[in-house]
């Protein structure tokens, strides 16, 4: 006698034989990877089984059958599947129209693992479902990082377990300060304190060398305040380009 039963259900059995006036009584031996003590008992078996690997688990009660003194033993033995889960890592972080490429696995021998994800706010995107993987192209359409959840569906024997993945969407993240201030005069320091509308951006500068700027090339992070000196007789226009970079992403923008 098998039977298979998810991981955390209850496996109720009720004995019957054709024989009229029959007893029983059973008993189960702990088993590895079967987070259940050993356990008897008279009657109908019922108990909730926690399987507590990747693995299927066979479990065997021995029911002891009894009639006038006389005996016979039968098994009966029930597989406890696992509770599927992702192997694969449940966070991920992609830059704007970047490719979220996903691969779902699993250590156990699942039959199956479907996803979904629903419509996000500021996320170009509509709603999608799929198997196995993940490619989609997302676009944020807003100045912060936005989170969409992939909800995994993994089966094994029947049995099914629903994870979910977050998926970070970096936006393009842009300076919010003029890229045109205002000229400054010949040896005055250049101050620029560049911003951006998306928290936590961090901001990096270079600067080439200029005909005409006596300063060699330089670079720098946050705020130049540099000193520029005009080496000739007419304005010269030094340009920075600021890269503006947020959980690795980055974009680079001019300021003349």
């Amino acid at each position: 006698l098998t039977g298979t039963i998810c991981d955390n259900t209850t496996f109720a059995f009720t004995q019957s034989s054709s024989t009229t006036g029959v007893t029983h009584t059973w008993s189960r031996a702990a088993v590895t990877g079967i987070a259940n003590a050993a356990t008897s008992g008279a009657g109908a078996i019922s108990e909730v089984l926690d399987n507590t690997t990747v693995n299927t688990i066979l479990v065997t009660y021995v029911d002891t059958l009894r009639i006038n003194g006389c005996t016979n033993t039968q098994t009966i033995d029930v597989n406890v599947s696992p509770t599927p889960v992702l192997s694969s890592a449940v966070t991920a972080n992609v830059c704007n129209n970047n490719v979220f490429d996903y691969d779902a696995t699993s250590s156990s021998a699942v039959s199956s693992i479907t996803w979904s994800r629903d419509f996000v706010p500021g996320i170009a995107s509509p709603a999608a479902t799929g198997l196995d993987t993940v490619n989609e192209t997302h676009s944020n359409v807003t100045e912060n990082p936005i989170v969409v959840t992939y909800n995994f569906t993994l089966t094994i024997n029947g049995c099914t377990n629903t994870q979910p993945v977050a998926l970070t969407v970096n936006p393009t993240a842009r300076l919010n300060t003029t890229v045109t201030p205002a000229a400054v005069c010949d040896s005055s320091i250049f101050d620029y304190e560049p911003g951006s509308n998306t928290i936590g951006a961090t901001f990096t500068w270079t600067r080439g060398g200029v005909t005409g700027i006596g300063n060699p090339p330089s670079f720098g992070t946050g705020n130049p305040t540099e000193r520029l000196r005009d080496t000739v007789l007419f304005p010269v226009v030094a340009t920075y380009t600021f890269t503006t970079t947020i959980n690795g992403c980055s974009n680079s923008e001019n300021v003349s």
